[in-house]
């Protein structure tokens, strides 16, 4: 039959007794008596130290409030960033550019001006070589597709100063992140360096 912990605390004091006296065998702990309770009560000074939790502290929580408020106000200044730099490409919410869909009539569209100055040039092409009587031939084929690979190079341009303005943005978010992270880490170290004496 296994021994309780405090069996084998037992014995193993008893063992101590026995090999090395009474001086090394462990002492009991000694409960304050209702005595001594009663001095430390009139003395003012508790028998047991009071708990502390430096999360509740006024330094911790002042400190989070306003690393949190900064945190709103630099996420809401890089989405309002975001918000005006994709209507002026002419994407999405999600930053995507469908040129099958595209407001070519909206001035302030980059993608919108890409796509009307492929239209036009597009006619130009068509109305120049229908003039000459050339619509059919291979100068023709050649101009247009002169002006459908500018029009692609534009549209990659596009696509890749979108790309890079959201990965800016998403860059923008995650260093706010960590400085509010560090804000609160440092509000809380503060916290338990500013504990009473004894908590």
């Amino acid at each position: 039959m296994a021994l309780t912990p405090q069996q084998q605390a037992a014995n193993i004091a008893q063992n101590v007794k026995d090999w090395y006296g009474a001086a090394y065998a462990p002492k009991p702990v000694k409960k304050p008596s209702q005595g001594e309770l009663d001095y430390w009560a009139k003395a003012g000074a508790p028998a047991q130290a009071p708990s502390y939790n430096p999360w509740g502290s006024l330094t911790y929580l002042s400190t989070k409030n306003q690393a949190d408020a900064q945190y709103g106000v630099t996420a809401a200044k890089i989405n309002n960033q975001v918000a005006n730099n994709t209507s002026d490409i002419g994407a999405d919410a999600n930053g995507n550019i469908n040129y099958s869909n595209i407001d070519v009539t909206n001035p302030f569209s980059k993608a919108a001006l890409l796509q009307r100055n492929f239209n036009q040039q597009q006619a130009r092409d068509t109305n120049s070589y229908a003039a000459q009587g050339q619509q059919r031939s291979g100068a023709m084929i050649r101009q247009r597709a002169n002006t459908q690979f500018g029009f692609e190079q534009g549209q990659d341009q596009l696509q890749k100063s979108l790309s890079q303005m959201l990965a800016e943005a998403n860059l923008q978010r995650s260093q706010a992140d960590v400085d509010r992270g560090g804000a609160i880490s440092a509000g809380l170290l503060a916290s338990i360096n500013g504990a009473p004496s004894p908590y």
